[in-house]
């Protein structure tokens, strides 16, 4: 069962929020009931009929009878925050007919997910035939990535400040040549921060990336196969989960330690940042959702996902897929491997950064860091007295400094080599995910 901190990092937004802690009232639910593996209740709303709720424990997943295309809803998470707070007041029942029909249709669909999943025969050779098509397009936009860069060095970068549509039209043709990943890493290049005193410094250095990239690929067969398939991975080539979750997985007890939110157009992008209790090894998890629809999954920040995970082939292994394992809430960040200092983080990102130079950021647990303010800007100081730019919002540094009570605590975040993105920080008693400390509490 989650805390109820960990409840509220299942919101979707700040409204949905809001108006749960309205809702979470005994006298709101005249019918509340539970078993081992659910529990359910009818919210009383404006209308005639209450709202009927469920909530399978066993995957996470929630059920309501209302018209919000959220997930989970209102109702939802008032329900799951009313058993975080009042366990007492559930009466254990025989879930109803409503919810015993929806988690035999949940049943129904994993088995029939895994039966097809073992009759699908894919055509070979129309596949073969797909790939070499899209090969040739690659290819193809790659020689024209090359002479792009050379006439854009030619040139000199003085000018580009005022001329980044360029970036823009250049990741457009790679689009077409079908490198999704590499037209991302282009078109990431207009966000570049040229007001600042490294701003060309950084922007040369994501370019040395991107041309690394495209030789790379066109040097692909003489490359190890886990260096293969990071390059094939960032110029946007994608791989088979299906078959990649028959292979064997590593066990451990997998801390959920933080995520990270993006928005790209309509795609709404969840990464979950977990460490191994035992292997000491960071795992990724990546999750996407189209508009309003619903993560696959739910990863709440706090609990202990126990059982195995497969890492994707990399020559530094990071992403991978949950396999098989329980969930268990509770986490206490300090008790986990993590770095002493800046000196010993650092060497693990060059360490990262030399196995896979592509890499975007990496995971670092900070412990025994004091963070302080100075001149409108927050930094952490290490047990060595060495100082680190934190990059956060205003609330954020605020709310983490006066957790810390001006002694040090862990904190994670996401190093890039440049700037160090908080994200949970664990105090001696608990563990504070940020993305609550910034509001949502």
């Amino acid at each position: 069962m989650l805390s109820l901190e960990q409840v509220l990092a299942l919101a979707p937004d700040q409204a949905s929020l809001t108006a749960a802690k309205k809702l979470a009232q005994l006298k709101t639910w005249p019918l509340l009931g539970r078993n081992e593996k659910s529990f359910w209740g009818h919210c009383q709303g404006s209308g005639k009929d209450p709202y009927r709720v469920g909530i399978d424990l066993e995957a996470l997943a929630f059920k309501c009878s209302c018209p919000s295309r959220k997930f989970p809803c209102k109702h939802g998470l008032a329900l799951y925050m009313l058993l975080s707070q009042q366990t007492g007041i559930f009466e254990s029942s025989e879930p109803p007919a409503w919810l015993s029909e929806w988690l035999n249709k949940r049943q129904q669909s994993k088995v029939k997910e895994a039966s097809e999943a073992e009759s699908e025969t894919p055509n070979k050779e129309a596949q073969e035939k797909r790939s070499l098509a899209r090969e040739k397009k690659v290819q193809a936009g790659l020689q024209e990535l090359d002479l792009w860069l050379a006439d854009l060095m030619r040139q000199g970068l003085a000018d580009v400040p005022n001329k980044l549509k360029i970036f823009g039209e250049m990741a457009e043709r790679l689009v077409d040549a079908q490198a999704p990943g590499l037209a991302r890493m282009v078109l990431g290049l207009q966000g570049t921060a040229f007001h600042q005193a490294e701003g060309y410094e950084h922007l040369l250095s994501k370019l040395s990336r991107i041309h690394l990239l495209s030789r790379a690929y066109q040097r692909l067969e003489h490359l190890p196969p886990t260096l293969q398939a990071d390059v094939r991975r960032f110029i946007g080539w994608t791989d088979d989960q299906k078959s990649l979750l028959t292979q064997e997985g590593l066990s451990d007890r997998w801390h959920i330690l933080g995520q990270e939110h993006l928005m790209e157009d309509r795609l709404n992008i969840r990464r979950s940042y977990l460490k191994g209790e035992h292997t000491g090894r960071w795992a990724l998890i990546l999750d996407f959702a189209h508009g309003q629809q619903a993560f696959n999954q739910v990863l709440p920040v706090g609990q202990v996902f126990e059982g195995e995970v497969v890492f994707f082939s990399s020559h530094y292994p990071l992403r991978a897929l949950l396999k098989e394992g329980q969930f268990r809430a509770g986490v206490v960040m300090t008790e986990l491997s993590g770095h002493k200092d800046f000196e010993a983080a650092l060497l693990a990102y060059a360490e990262a950064l030399g196995a896979c130079p592509w890499l975007e950021h990496l995971p670092l647990l900070l412990h025994h860091v004091t963070p302080y303010q100075q001149a409108g800007k927050f930094y952490l100081k290490d047990s060595a007295d060495h100082v680190f730019p934190l990059t956060t919002s205003y609330l954020q540094g605020w709310h983490i400094i006066a957790s810390s009570g001006g002694e040090s605590l862990s904190l994670l975040g996401l190093w890039d080599g440049t700037q160090l993105s908080s994200l949970a920080i664990a105090d001696q008693d608990n563990h504070h995910p940020l993305n609550l400390l910034s509001g949502a509490t």
